[in-house]
């Protein structure tokens, strides 16, 4: 992906500028109309930040997530090139705090007046982070598993200490490529999703240079829900090209989960579901 802006009101957007556009200029199409009962008839958009006019690099690519205690966002980047041809490509997570004009009974929500964007590196215990959710007084991040060896898994990183890992093994078999993760708003537990064997396994080649043999395809394409109350994970769903993308329906009585294989590699002719 190229040069990117970040979009924020009710709803908050990573889009793609055209390269022939102007930098200040927002343009959001709605490739459903179902998204207009989401943002409704009267949206207004705010350009928070932008790498067309800087680096030009990919910051805002996927993992947003939004504290509302805090008023803070978290995203990852894309794969971001090393400085030196000795380093390996990296993901960097972006920390934005939001100012907002005081709230008044028309307008609880008020436009934001400030963004402050802190760029931080994921910790050694949190390689490679992909999606996420927010979490108690944090987020909680699918990790890949690093070149270095290092154990991807869920990890939840607090706001203000040390990320501990939540899960990094099922039936004794260390997870390689997690891919989105989702909270119940029924019980707080933790569902998600592996993948391994399609986009995950890319990245791992990626981050070894190109070469895909340094990894092992350890995770089949399930969805598991984790339990924090007792430590419990169970797969909870199979029969999945390749699982994606996780969301809850408002009761949290039914579970929506992207299926994007046969899209990529149209092995049975089937769409996307």
């Amino acid at each position: 992906m190229g040069h990117q802006q970040f979009l924020i009101r009710c709803v908050f957007l990573c889009v793609r500028q055209e390269d022939a556009g102007d930098p200040g200029t927002l343009r959001v199409v709605r490739y459903q109309e179902a998204l207009s009962h989401v943002l409704g008839p009267e949206s207004r958009y705010s350009l928070l930040l932008t790498s067309h006019t800087t680096s030009r690099n990919p910051f805002f690519s996927s993992a947003c997530v939004h504290l509302a205690a805090h008023d803070e966002l978290y995203l990852t980047s894309s794969l971001l090139k090393p400085g030196s041809a000795a380093k390996l490509p990296q993901v960097l997570i972006s920390r934005v705090a939001l100012a907002r004009a005081p709230a008044t009974v028309d307008d609880p929500s008020p436009d934001v007046t400030a963004a402050v964007w802190q760029k931080m590196r994921a910790p050694p215990s949190m390689p490679n982070p992909a999606g996420a959710c927010a979490y108690e007084d944090g987020v909680v991040y699918c990790a890949k598993t690093s070149p270095g060896g290092e154990t991807g898994g869920l990890v939840y990183m607090p706001r203000s200490k040390r990320p501990p890992q939540v899960v990094s093994r099922y039936g004794g078999r260390p997870f390689s490529s997690l891919q989105r993760v989702a909270k119940s708003p029924t019980d707080n537990s933790l569902w998600f999703t592996t993948a391994d064997a399609d986009s995950g396994f890319e990245m791992s080649g990626a981050l070894n240079g190109g070469s895909t043999a340094a990894q092992q395809r350890t995770s089949p394409s399930l969805v598991y829900r984790h339990d924090n109350r007792d430590g419990s994970t169970r797969v909870v769903a199979d029969g999945f090209g390749k699982p994606g993308a996780i969301a809850f329906s408002r009761d949290g009585t039914t579970a929506y989960i992207s299926d994007v294989k046969t899209a990529k590699e149209g092995e049975d002719g089937c769409t996307n579901r």
